[in-house]
């Protein structure tokens, strides 16, 4: 027994010792070749200086483009931008001279005459809506806060007279056509 336990054992380190392999070294048949840089074809480095210097061209071409491009739109919104204060301007004035025409409309005879006055004020400043809500860039956001004082004024001003003539009852039908003006607040 004492013979077969040895045996076993000795099996046993036998195998251990053969599963262990170390790796050998490579011999120079199996490592690939590496080329000496006199061996590498000369035209490489001019290939990849070609291709680096066309590409240090296009990035300086798409810079210079971009910032034309930039200097241009810049151009057009500041054009722009004073062509939509100009049109927030007109429409300022025209909204204070509506409220100034209602201001003098109590429900009298005398009413009858400035109606067709009040009527195309009322146009205008439709008009100058219309055109400002067709502006672009987010435009009239920009102009609604630049300028928002005076905005504020003039339409408290309008909602008052418009509030004041819904009381009297003659003055109904241009009540209605005052409740119709979008008005930019």
């Amino acid at each position: 027994m004492r013979k077969s336990t040895i045996l076993v054992l000795m099996g046993a380190v036998f195998v251990f010792g053969c599963e262990k392999e170390e790796e050998a070294p490579a011999t120079p048949a199996q490592t690939p070749e590496k080329k000496a840089p006199a061996e590498q074809p000369a035209a490489q480095p001019d290939m990849e200086q070609q291709a680096l210097d066309a590409v240090d061209e296009t990035k300086k071409q798409v810079e210079e483009t971009v910032e034309d491009v930039q200097e241009e739109a810049e151009e057009q919104v500041t054009q722009v931008t004073e062509q939509a204060r100009q049109m927030m301007d007109g429409y300022l004035k025209q909204l204070g001279d509506l409220t100034g025409g209602l201001t003098g409309l109590n429900g009298g005879i005398g009413d009858l005459g400035k109606a067709p006055a009040v009527t195309d004020l009322i146009d205008q400043v439709k008009g100058s809506i219309e055109e400002l809500a067709g502006l672009e860039g987010g435009q009239l956001d920009a102009l609604r806060e630049e300028y928002s004082p005076q905005i504020e004024t003039v339409t408290q001003a309008f909602k008052a007279q418009v509030e004041r003539i819904g009381q009297i009852p003659s003055l109904t039908q241009i009540k209605g056509l005052l409740d119709g003006i979008p008005l930019i607040e």
